[in-house]
């Protein structure tokens, strides 16, 4: 490629854009296999697994507008193998997907920080636009997911949490 269209990309930004890439990818099968778990005949809560398969969806698209993005300023793609272990090691209760997921976000954000200063120290104000576009889907995303286990715990805090979270599920079928 051209060295030309690497104008001001420099490779410790390109390597933690990929790095990006990967961490939106893994968020996204995560997110797909909550949803599928909450979706299965044991714990079957179809709202809370639309939930998951909205955010699995998001992730998606995150991940495919940074791999746009690194090809048009262009960087190379360096997919890695998506880590399943991490996730596995999760009960199937809901109470700890949510946790799960609001550790994901907070350390999608911190990511984003850092990625953020790394640009600016590098004078990249196209890369620093580009990323502060997903700042407010982040703070929109924890501030929602705290809420919701706040709900989720006044549901389960009665002493039947398979009770609480089938109700819990009726409340995301109602207020999306």
């Amino acid at each position: 490629m051209n060295a030309t269209c690497k104008h001001n990309l420099n490779e410790d930004v390109c390597n933690l854009i990929n790095t990006q890439i990967n961490k939106e990818y893994q968020m996204f099968y995560s997110y797909l296999q909550i949803s599928n778990n909450l979706e299965n005949e044991e714990n079957y809560l179809p709202n809370a697994s639309k939930f998951y398969k909205t955010m699995s969806d998001e992730e998606k698209e995150h991940g495919e507008m940074w791999s746009k993005y690194l090809i048009n300023r262009g960087g190379k793609i360096c997919l890695q193998q998506i880590n399943t272990t991490e996730f596995n090691e999760h009960s199937n209760d809901l109470q700890s997907y949510f946790e799960y997921a609001l550790e994901q976000e907070k350390q999608m954000n911190s990511s984003l920080l850092e990625l953020h200063s790394k640009a600016n120290d590098h004078n990249d104000i196209h890369l620093c636009n580009f990323i502060e576009f997903f700042f407010n889907d982040q703070v929109d995303a924890q501030r929602k997911l705290s809420n919701l286990i706040n709900i989720l715990n006044k549901y389960t805090s009665l002493g039947n949490d398979k009770y609480g979270e089938f109700h819990f599920d009726n409340y995301l079928k109602t207020n999306k």
